[in-house]
């Protein structure tokens, strides 16, 4: 059998997904639940009269987000395996080299969630405009 032919019957044209790797799976769960996360907490403040919304808030959310995912020494192993991390390589993002478990789960789920334009895609489920 082709190789044409075993995509046509076991996978859809348009289905990705199946040739990710499980690091990149895995940060797509991270950014899908990181914009919930934030999307749901603008919009609680927005709910406030007195609430004004200004772009550099995203950033503070995502900031809030990724703090609380890495509080706790499992969930940073956990973190780091994930997302396939190399502890002992300077962070591409950043060109530093982590100086505990914490910070490079940290950099490790930030570096993840900037793989995509994640505040746009945040504005977006926000009904806000790009440049706003």
């Amino acid at each position: 059998m082709k190789q044409n032919d075993y995509n046509k019957l076991f996978m859809k044209e348009n289905d990705i997904t199946a040739w990710k790797t499980e690091a990149e799976r895995h940060a797509q769960v991270y950014q899908e639940d990181c914009v919930d996360v934030v999307v749901t907490d603008i919009n609680w403040e927005l709910m406030r009269e007195d609430y004004e919304f200004e772009d550099h808030y995203i950033s503070d959310y995502m900031h809030e987000y990724c703090e609380s995912k890495v509080m706790y020494t499992d969930d940073c192993k956990q973190i780091i395996e994930q997302l396939d991390y190399d502890v002992f390589a300077d962070d591409p993002m950043t060109g530093q080299r982590a100086n505990s478990i914490h910070q490079a789960a940290y950099l490790a789920l930030e570096g993840a969630l900037y793989g995509i334009d994640i505040e746009a895609k945040i504005k977006s489920k926000l009904n806000l405009e790009d440049n706003e």
